[in-house]
């Protein structure tokens, strides 16, 4: 699967309008580079709760701009916080972290030249 999902970006333009998802996806692409940068940090202090919640928004967010294997990867990370797994959490942390920014630097390519 790819990253991105450009069926996902194509409905979206049709529910949006084409001249309004640019400005869109520009506010969704910088929401998400902090948000990756907060979870990192949750991570880090072991703020299993916040994770949680970041993760759950991600999943969301993700999903609905075509990012799928983002939207996976945070849906784990939601589920191991709920369950209390902190193993899984630190890993899902940092699964999210890399896909995250894998992510986003394809949806910016494609932002670039969308074809």
């Amino acid at each position: 699967m790819p990253l991105l999902d450009i069926h996902v970006i194509r409905q979206l333009a049709n529910d949006v309008g084409e001249e309004v998802l640019p400005t869109l996806l520009d506010t969704f692409l910088e929401e998400t580079k902090l948000r990756l940068a907060h979870i990192q940090k949750l991570a880090a202090a072991q703020n299993w709760i916040e994770l949680g919640k970041e993760g759950h928004t991600l999943k969301s967010t993700a999903g609905s701009f075509g990012l799928m294997d983002l939207h996976l990867s945070a849906k784990a990370l939601d589920e191991a916080c709920r369950k209390g797994d902190h193993a899984a959490i630190l890993s899902f942390a940092q699964e999210v972290d890399s896909l995250g920014w894998e992510s986003v630097n394809t949806l910016e390519a494609w932002l670039a030249n969308p074809s």
